[in-house]
């Protein structure tokens, strides 16, 4: 199993925005992958230029295992 999740790193603020599209922040992606009883084995973080279905589609081939099971909060750009 593999939880992930949408994430970003760093962002000044200095054109007063906030959230997700403050000016300056590396959007990221977050996967842990656990065992049987949860326990988190791996983490892997990886850098994406956005978080577009073809983005996290194509990182998803690159590093995900065909049939994993996949957990997320219900992130909408996950592919089916």
């Amino acid at each position: 199993m593999v939880q992930i999740d949408d994430a970003y790193l760093g962002g000044e603020r200095s054109d007063g925005s906030t959230g997700r599209g403050t000016t300056g922040k590396t959007p990221f992606v977050a996967a842990v992958s656990v065992n049987d009883a949860g326990h988190p084995l791996y983490l892997k973080l990886t850098s994406v230029s956005a978080f577009a279905s073809e983005v996290i589609g194509r990182w998803a081939c690159r590093h995900l295992e065909p049939g994993c099971l996949v957990v997320s909060d219900g992130w909408r750009v996950l592919p089916a």
